[in-house]
């Protein structure tokens, strides 16, 4: 069943991103681990968590989803974009989850619901991510942050990029999220 409608082109361009997180977190280690690194080798474990589940290489994530890691991953490592790539590279991990819930369980989720998970879930780990990096600060002595004033911003940008997404997903990207899957799954009955 899965991938007899699927194009070898979007199963390889999928594994092909994959590869670039994993050769993300590699020069992340090389340079000495930190939280790049551990998104891009977590976003490639989720990415390739139904493969392996299910010993299929063709059960892979529709290649808009893994890009959408992919850019977090090299924002967060070459550009000075590091706090949008963080946004970006949860909103990716919330989508990979979505996906991989619709793709490969009972679970359905609608539209709606879907962009609201997709919404509260960035704001939700925005915020824990910022907290954590507050308590580094006022605790260890580490200068994430230098003050509160940055972490009610911080706060602001986790609110805003998780409701931009949510519509964003809401309008458009969950038509192709969808068409991905239903690709991978030949039309058949999602699992």
């Amino acid at each position: 069943m899965l991938g007899r409608t699927r194009s070898e082109v979007e199963v390889a361009v999928s594994w092909l991103l994959v590869a670039a997180l994993v050769a993300v977190s590699v020069v992340g280690l090389r340079s000495g681990a930190d939280a790049t690194t551990t998104f891009a080798f977590l976003s490639a474990l989720l990415a390739a968590a139904p493969a392996l589940l299910t010993r299929e290489r063709r059960a892979t994530l529709p290649w808009s989803v893994v890009g959408l890691a992919v850019v977090a991953a090299v924002g967060q490592r070459f550009t000075p974009f590091g706090v949008v790539s963080t946004y970006l590279w949860v909103v990716a991990v919330t989508l990979i989850l979505i996906v991989d819930l619709e793709a490969f369980t009972e679970v359905e989720m609608s539209p709606r619901f879907s962009a609201a998970f997709v919404a509260t879930t960035t704001m939700a780990v925005g915020a824990v991510w910022t907290v954590l990096r507050w308590v580094s600060d006022a605790y260890f002595g580490t200068s994430y942050l230098g003050g509160v004033d940055p972490v009610m911003w911080e706060l602001v940008g986790a609110t805003a990029v998780g409701v931009v997404v949510g519509v964003v997903f809401e309008y458009g990207f969950h038509e192709a999220v969808d068409e991905g899957v239903e690709r991978r799954l030949g039309g058949g009955e999602r699992r």
